[in-house]
């Protein structure tokens, strides 16, 4: 555990970190397993996820920093770090609960579908024609990768044996 400006720092940004592992992961899991969900599901889900975790992140920081800076002599070390956290999952849940009301991820997947969809009537012209085939190439590669290295980490977790001795 930090103690410190540089130890909320610190904090923060390990928070920041763990939180785009866990959405990259779920984002990814969730486009190789439903059928429905598509690369522009993907790519809004993970943009509006990274936007709520950085705006979180940030008002957890201040207000650590802020319980740190004027209660620094009267407050025990762990103090800061527990508002930081609080205050993070107070405004991620109120982001959350915006994104969901106006439905700003939803809309924009249905904008990056809407521009694939011009992509693809544009297809006599042969640089749209090209770009669309390249991303529909990537998104499959990327899809069958994922699916791929998903697949081994199973099959090792299955065949996985725990030595209880030496």
């Amino acid at each position: 555990m930090a103690v410190g400006k540089e130890g909320l720092k610190q904090s923060a940004k390990s928070g920041f970190l763990v939180l785009v592992i866990f959405s990259l992961s779920l984002h990814s899991l969730q486009w190789l397993f439903e059928d429905e969900y598509r690369w522009t599901n993907w790519l809004a889900g993970i943009s509006t996820d990274l936007v709520k975790i950085a705006i979180a992140g940030a008002a957890g920081y201040l207000a650590s920093a802020f319980v740190a800076g004027v209660f620094s002599a009267g407050v025990i070390a762990v103090a800061p770090l527990v508002v930081g956290v609080v205050v993070a999952i107070a405004i991620g849940r109120t982001l959350t609960a915006i994104d969901e009301h106006y439905q700003i991820t939803q809309r924009l997947a249905h904008y990056l579908e809407v521009k694939e969809a011009e992509v693809k009537l544009n297809a006599s012209n042969k640089f749209y024609d090209g770009v669309y085939y390249v991303m529909r190439s990537v998104a499959q590669t990327a899809r069958r990768q994922l699916s791929q290295a998903a697949t081994r980490k199973i099959n090792e977790l299955i065949r996985f044996t725990p030595r209880l001795w030496n």
